[in-house]
């Protein structure tokens, strides 16, 4: 009987058949972005840092979020070509750097530690090198007005 014959799958498949399981199960979650623990570096407020795929970059800082949205406002303020446009709550500010479309988010996480996010986006596509670069700004004000917080 021709019609029950089983016709078998070519093998070349497979492999991505469990890449693909695995990915969907989360296991290869901790491969797909960077996470830093910080060590010293000078800067003392930061706790972790993490690349979401190529879209966001993102720290959590040991300050108060009063004190990161006013230094986030500074610094976006002079590296951004345009104005700013400001929305209070949630804590969220848009500008352009290098004509890029950057967006900072800046979230109270708990008590004295805040989390910033930096997503960056030129002609439509993520743009990951303006992001980290924002972000690597901010890190540093931060940690010049502060100083180490150890």
């Amino acid at each position: 009987m021709p019609f029950l014959q089983r016709i078998p799958r070519p093998r070349s498949r497979r492999p991505y058949a469990a890449l693909l399981l695995a990915g969907s199960l989360g296991l290869l979650a901790p491969l797909s972005g960077c996470l830093a623990a910080a060590v010293g570096a000078g800067a003392g407020v930061l706790v972790a840092r993490e690349m979401a795929g190529t879209d966001v970059y993102s720290s959590l800082v040991r300050l108060d979020v009063e004190e990161v949205w006013f230094v986030a406002k500074d610094v976006f303020g002079i590296l951004s070509s345009v104005p700013l446009e400001v929305e209070d709550f949630p804590r969220t500010l848009f500008g352009k750097v290098d004509g890029a479309q950057v967006t900072i988010e800046v979230l109270a996480y708990d008590l004295g530690r805040t989390t910033i996010k930096v997503r960056a986006k030129k002609l439509g596509f993520s743009d990951g090198s303006t992001a980290e670069r924002v972000l690597n700004t901010l890190l540093a004000r931060l940690a010049e007005r502060n100083g180490p917080l150890d």
